[in-house]
């Protein structure tokens, strides 16, 4: 028969195997952990153009979202090509909007694919660095826009 403090510091020990468990199977937030995983791939699309370039940070409109916490906005950007991955760029200096809550890095390289939009502007659709080591390339066959 086992006493009944062996039973008692058992307890805490399963409790915290089982809590151990589950962050390792949903995250530390509660999302499944495989929801967190980035696409070996870049999003990229029939259409659209991707480059490495540096850019410059020229403007930047906020939206007006009062749920908004981490204040996202539109930045405006000029983006500067210094390698082109994929697609023919018009020119190697391109205008471009990007959806975030702060400015980037005009230090860094980048790894940009640009949606395209009638009046010769751009969308950013996906970003990384250039110097990024996951591996994360262009798709070998590139998915109609929806």
């Amino acid at each position: 028969m086992q006493s009944r403090w062996v039973t008692s510091i058992q307890a805490p020990r399963r409790f915290a195997t089982a809590a151990l468990g589950m962050i390792a199977a949903f995250g530390p937030f509660g999302a499944p952990a495989m929801a967190q995983e980035t696409s070996r791939f870049l999003d990229y699309r029939w259409g659209d153009l991707a480059v490495i370039a540096r850019v410059e940070n020229l403007d930047s409109e906020p939206v007006a979202d009062p749920d908004d916490l981490m204040g996202h906005g539109w930045i405006t950007l000029r983006v500067r090509v210094d390698e082109v991955l994929g697609g023919r760029p018009r020119a190697l200096t391109l205008g471009a909007k990007i959806f975030a809550h702060t400015y980037l890095n005009e230090r860094r390289l980048f790894r940009l694919v640009l949606a395209p939009h009638r009046d010769g502007s751009f969308t950013v659709r996906d970003l990384s660095l250039a110097d990024d080591t996951s591996g994360r390339t262009l798709p070998s066959r590139c998915a109609r826009h929806d």
